[in-house]
């Protein structure tokens, strides 16, 4: 019993000492967008446990980081909460691909009967690729021009 408690013993001290503190965050992003997240304590930056991306009040992205980098299973929903998209990143597999899109059109030039082709997917759907691009719209600094 007593080598029980003490293999127990030195097997939280090291849980302990190893695990890193997170701090949980939130971000208003603009009107439509904000997000929920997890921070390391030792570095605010590196997003470390679960995430959530809310497109007005509704959840758009679910999923967990580690260190910065996805990590399990990534739910994606559309504007009206449906899930769109599963996608598992351990083993980098999309799992679900609900979305259908009637606005996104491809061509593929010279396909022969031979070939196999793939429905092209956007990781998180339509929401995401807008989302990406709010953010790098409102990470510039535009400066006005007198004309």
């Amino acid at each position: 019993m007593k080598k029980l408690l003490t293999l127990l013993t030195v097997f939280c001290i090291a849980y302990c000492a190893y695990s890193q503190e997170v701090i949980k965050k939130k971000k208003q992003i603009n009107n439509s967008f904000s997000e929920e997240y997890e921070v390391l304590q030792s570095s605010k930056k590196v997003k470390n446990g679960n995430y959530k991306l809310f497109f007005k009040l509704n959840t758009v992205a679910e999923g967990a980081y580690k260190e910065n980098k996805r990590i399990g299973l990534w739910n994606f929903y559309n504007s009206q909460g449906l899930l769109i998209q599963r996608i598992d990143y351990d083993r980098n597999v999309l799992l679900v691909n609900a979305e259908k899109n009637p606005l996104i059109k491809y061509e593929i030039p010279d396909v022969r009967e031979a070939d196999s082709v793939k429905n092209p997917i956007k990781v998180g759907g339509v929401i995401a690729g807008y989302f990406k691009l709010l953010r790098h719209f409102s990470s510039m600094s535009f400066v006005k021009l007198g004309v």
